[in-house]
């Protein structure tokens, strides 16, 4: 089992569907939990005073301003604002890969050929060393995220990670 670590900064409607093409033996998971509307404008309003904090520590130093700094900040005050309206929520997602094959061998060549597709998606993928048992039981249908690997994720990168493509859906 591989969990999703990293995610694209900008993704289309139905990004996922590459993996779930995957003509290999692939068990891809999703677990979604929303994030409860006042923890989430605590934890935005915490990152806003990071970024701030950030801006004026280098300001007072003279370095020159972080362009990746400064889109952050916005993107942050933009989601603040927009949770605040009701416009948007958060959730958070884990994401898993589970790959199977009857030999170990066959294994190592499914993973590396996941690895390289998950690459060109840029996503970045960790292994649960040690803890396969706990990410097989992950990839039940079972509802229970045993790995608890997850990132926050807002209503519209959320919408677009379901593979339905369809103009119709």
């Amino acid at each position: 089992t591989l969990a999703v670590t990293g995610y694209p900064a900008e993704v289309g409607a139905g990004w996922p569907e590459p993996l779930l093409a995957y003509p290999g033996l692939l068990d891809v998971t999703l677990h979604i939990e929303p994030v409860p509307p006042a923890v989430a404008s605590e934890r935005l309003r915490k990152q806003r005073g990071r970024f701030e904090s950030s801006r004026r520590q280098d300001a007072s130093r003279g370095r020159l301003d972080d362009p990746f700094l400064e889109a952050a900040a916005a993107d942050a005050a933009d989601l603040a604002g927009r949770v605040a309206r009701g416009e948007a929520r958060l959730f958070r997602l884990g994401m898993y890969l589970t790959v199977r094959a009857p030999s170990p061998e066959e294994l190592a060549d499914r993973i590396a050929e996941v690895r390289a597709l998950a690459a060109s998606m840029l996503l970045d993928l960790a292994d649960v060393t040690w803890r396969q048992l706990q990410g097989w039981i992950t990839s039940l249908p079972l509802a229970f995220d045993n790995l608890g690997m997850r990132r926050v994720f807002d209503t519209d990168a959320l919408a677009a990670s379901f593979p339905f493509t369809s103009p119709d859906v």
